[in-house]
């Protein structure tokens, strides 16, 4: 998985301009360890770390649908923390608890992203 985000990987083929981050690298090992543990995580990284792509491409190559709507099986986006907090009021218990994600993003944004890195990634 971290192979992705070599300067050789996957997504700086696909991807013009891309550089890799050693942040971003560390965020999608943790992303990817939360996936296969079945736990949630909690990320905070700076504007231009790499986010977005450190969330998604582990969640692509681990077969779950990063989606962007209220019904999100695997991952769930929120565009602002106000909405967040909403939703955090009514997350079930912890054994039930899908993966949150903030982000500014729009959803289309994020829904065009991970269909690049859906194709990039096979």
């Amino acid at each position: 998985m971290t192979d992705d985000f070599a300067a050789d990987g996957q997504l700086a083929k696909a991807i013009t301009g891309f550089k890799p981050r050693e942040p971003q690298r560390q965020m999608a090992v943790a992303v990817t360890q939360a996936i296969e543990n079945a736990q949630p995580l909690v990320v905070e990284a700076g504007t231009g770390t790499g986010k977005t792509y450190a969330y998604l491409a582990p969640a692509l190559r681990a077969g779950k649908k990063a989606v962007t709507s209220w019904l999100a099986s695997d991952i769930h986006w929120t565009p602002t923390t106000p909405l967040a907090e909403l939703v955090a009021i009514s997350v079930p218990p912890q054994t039930e608890r899908k993966h949150i994600i903030l982000d500014n993003d729009s959803p289309e944004a994020i829904t065009a992203l991970a269909d690049h890195l859906k194709k990039s990634l096979n």
